[in-house]
């Protein structure tokens, strides 16, 4: 595994905080909201779905928390890279904002609003997850379990009977 230079990781560490503490501020949100964690377990879901609001949050960490280090590997590579790194950056900023639109709408226990941005967040991290690929192989890899788990949110939130 190749090192980076003292001030490239201070710079990596510092990017990968901003999805982590999103995922964080999810999980925690939702840890200790009893009505909240109810309306989620009556809503329509697949066996391999999340039984609880917590496993889900903490999913949501564990796959959101390395698309800051893949941000910043596209970030480093923009100098020798033909493709537009501006659009994937822009797509990540808009997956960030979309996972906090997805707790307002748990939170709110809004079902059409959770299947709309579960939708739009799946669409764009599958969009971005292209992007990085492109821009870096790794992280275009690290973006992957991110746009699989909210591709699975998204069908998930868009079932009517299961």
């Amino acid at each position: 595994m190749a090192h980076l230079p003292v001030p490239e990781s201070g710079c990596a560490y510092i990017a990968t905080l901003a999805p982590a503490a999103i995922g964080f501020v999810g999980y925690s949100i939702f840890a200790g909201d009893d009505l909240t964690q109810r309306w989620y377990q009556t809503l329509p879901r697949r066996e391999c779905a999340a039984k609880t609001l917590k496993a889900s949050a903490l999913t949501d960490f564990l796959s959101i928390s390395p698309l800051g280090y893949a941000s910043f590997l596209v970030h480093r590579a923009a100098d020798h890279c033909p493709c537009n790194k501006k659009l994937a950056m822009n797509a990540y900023g808009l997956n960030l904002l979309l996972l906090l639109a997805k707790n307002y709408a748990t939170k709110n226990q809004n079902k059409c609003h959770l299947a709309g941005t579960s939708t739009l967040a799946a669409i764009l991290a599958i969009a971005t997850a292209v992007g990085f690929y492109k821009a870096d192989k790794t992280a275009g890899l690290l973006m992957a379990p991110y746009a699989v788990w909210t591709s699975f949110q998204a069908y998930n939130s868009l079932q009517k009977d299961v």
